[in-house]
């Protein structure tokens, strides 16, 4: 009884796990031949061939879903991240560690043609990298017992600019068709994020 009552409880949710990745890899489709701004939640469960009703037994409106959607694209970029991190030929600096900004350029990079449609139409998907990039900043500080407050710049602050700026080069290095190599892209970034660096991890 107990078994088949587990099951009973397992199968709406492979079910709805089932329907969010259809819808998912429709939204990804969507965004390479139309951009993000264009898709509606017809489009969206047209292509994933299931019912409107799904859609919203699932997600309150379209931004619920983009926020979703997003949650699962950063998941993924931090699986990437840490991958290339733990791959890299040279011992990763501290720097590196805290804000993998050359990691970061290069998962982009990868991921060049969906993320060319995505801010050529709507930055939103890569201002969504703010706080998760800030955020993981603050908890590797704090991990290594760096973390640090003052009156004058207040450590969330810090975060958010070193974030923002990132966010702000990819941006520009991505409508401009990647110019620079990712290393190149990483060593300017590193250069004018370091004064900030070192005070975060000063102690």
């Amino acid at each position: 009884m107990g078994t088949q009552e587990k099951s009973k409880t397992k199968k709406p949710d492979r079910r709805a796990e089932r329907s969010k990745r259809l819808m998912l890899e429709a939204m990804r489709e969507l965004i390479l031949e139309k951009g993000p701004s264009n898709i509606s939640v017809t489009d969206i469960v047209e292509r994933a061939d299931v019912g409107r009703a799904t859609f919203y037994a699932h997600f309150e409106d379209l931004p619920d879903f983009h926020r979703y959607m997003f949650q699962q694209l950063w998941a993924g970029i931090e699986l990437e991240l840490e991958a290339s991190l733990a791959a890299s030929e040279v011992p990763v600096g501290l720097y590196q560690s805290l804000i993998p900004s050359l990691a970061i350029f290069r998962v982009v990079a990868e991921k060049q043609i969906i993320f060319k449609r995505a801010v050529n139409t709507s930055g939103t998907y890569l201002a969504d990298m703010i706080e998760p990039l800030a955020h993981r900043l603050e908890v590797g500080l704090k991990a290594r017992e760096l973390a640090q407050d003052s009156d004058e710049i207040p450590q969330h602050q810090a975060a958010l600019f070193l974030a923002s700026a990132l966010v702000a080069m990819l941006a520009e290095w991505i409508l401009e068709d990647m110019p620079e190599t990712p290393e190149t892209m990483d060593a300017i970034y590193q250069a004018l994020a370091e004064p900030t660096l070192k005070y975060l991890t000063s102690t």
